[in-house]
């Protein structure tokens, strides 16, 4: 839990609230909140970041998989290269995909953006 959170936490303690109970929301950070970190994402940027590491055995193959169709599709072979502004096609069409299955609608990966948050 943040500093922040702690003291509104303790500058509220004592005192009548109109509320019972409190519940910690942290858009940033889902780790300060119990959410075990996603190993997935975390292994598949790291081979993006660092693909000498491609032949670790530490790393799943799905995992190899989703880094090597990324960097395939980065100009260079390399994600530090630099990136459309709206974000890497490849990446893109992966939300397409994903909004059309989760949401049952048509998406086009031209009208999926990306941004730092």
């Amino acid at each position: 839990m943040s500093n922040f959170h702690i003291n509104l936490l303790r500058k509220m303690r004592g005192k009548k609230k109109k509320f019972q109970n409190v519940m910690r929301l942290n858009i940033g950070d889902a780790q300060s909140l119990g959410q075990s970190p996603i190993t997935f994402l975390r292994q598949v940027l790291t081979l993006v970041a660092c693909p000498n590491l491609m032949t670790d055995k530490r790393f799943p193959d799905d995992v190899k998989l989703r880094a090597k169709n990324i960097l395939d599709k980065c100009p260079g072979g390399s994600a530090g290269s630099y990136s459309d502004a709206c974000g890497m096609e490849v990446i893109r069409r992966q939300i397409a995909k994903y909004i059309e299955k989760r949401d049952n609608v048509s998406s086009h990966w031209r009208n999926c953006m990306m941004g730092q948050g």
